[in-house]
């Protein structure tokens, strides 16, 4: 399979794979295949969360009650670490 990509970002993958120590090729591989990896871990959990919705498992929550959630265990895990 042939890429097509600006010189620019040609030029900055083949840096980024000559420090690590890879071809270009070893590079793209290996990003595209982690990438795929995490495509399917995502489709898997999001499948997972809908189908807890739809059969009443899980429930859905407000936008800002969501928000106040997150500032809440943000907090308690700075207090928690603070206090190490």
């Amino acid at each position: 399979m042939e890429i097509h990509l600006k010189s620019d970002l040609e030029s900055r993958l083949k840096e980024h794979a000559e420090e690590g120590g890879y071809t270009a090729d070893e590079l793209v591989s290996g990003l595209v295949e982690g990438y795929l990896e995490e495509v399917a871990e995502l489709r898997t959990m999001l499948e997972r969360r809908w189908h807890a919705y739809k059969s009443g498992e899980s429930k859905s929550i407000d936008g800002e009650d969501a928000f106040k959630l997150l500032r809440q265990r943000a907090l308690e895990r700075i207090r928690q670490h603070s206090q190490k």
